[in-house]
């Protein structure tokens, strides 16, 4: 594990060696091992302390640590997946790198992940519970917040985001996926004017998430003292 390896170098090698630290047969950092192992604070550790190339990818798979994040073995909840996924893009992790085994960025690799693990292939019952669980919103939102395009195409078999998406046999699954994927800008333009306030109930602007349907609601309590 992450926290393991951390112990035996630091031990054995030094602090400042940590950085440098490439697995002979994947290539892989300690970053890798971190996004794809370790628990959340040694995760934060990592990040923190060591000063790890953000972008470096495995020789085998060139998969980045934010492919590792987003792979089908991690069982992590969907939560803390997400928070993964965005601390690796603060830290610098690059989300349009491709990795070889389908070519594809992190957002091709996040939808491919809900497919069931046909396209890993390996059994349904292999792939984690939070994958199974099918949590993809917060992770996918988190790829796009950072500009993730959604028009790429995987250099393997031409797919498409969305063609990946019609391959997801979970139908709740494949609608929300669907969904981020094709009202992302309407979805985050809800969520900025709905930030602006309360809705009121029942109103016309209330139930299209205005920020201008939330002024009643602050008014009246000041009217309500008034008349007392």
């Amino acid at each position: 594990t992450a926290a393991s390896i951390v112990t035996c170098l630091s031990a054995h090698l030094g602090h400042e060696y940590l950085s440098e630290y490439r697995e002979e047969k994947t290539g892989y950092t300690l970053l890798h091992r971190a996004a794809q192992e370790a628990s959340l604070s040694s995760f934060r550790r990592v990040l923190s302390s060591f000063n790890v190339p953000p972008n470096v990818r495995g020789t085998l798979d060139g998969k980045t640590a934010l492919h590792v994040a987003i792979s089908p073995e991690v069982d992590r909840g969907s939560t803390e997946m997400t928070l993964v996924v965005k601390m690796l893009l603060r830290y610098g992790v690059d989300c349009e790198l491709r990795e070889t085994m389908h070519g594809d960025t992190a957002l091709l690799h996040a939808v491919r992940v809900f497919t069931d693990g046909e396209a890993w292939g390996c059994k349904v019952e292999e792939v984690s519970s939070s994958v199974r669980s099918g949590q993809p919103h917060g992770m996918l939102v988190s790829l796009l917040d950072h500009g993730a395009d959604r028009e790429v195409v995987s250099l393997v078999d031409g797919s498409t985001a969305l063609d990946l998406v019609k391959k997801i046999s979970n139908e709740r699954i494949r609608r929300r996926v669907w969904k981020v994927l094709t009202e992302y800008e309407s979805m985050k333009e809800y969520q900025r004017k709905k930030r602006g306030g309360s809705t009121v109930e029942g109103s016309e602007e209330g139930n299209e998430g205005s920020g201008s349907g939330a002024k009643p609601t602050r008014v009246s309590p000041r009217k309500n003292k008034k008349r007392r």
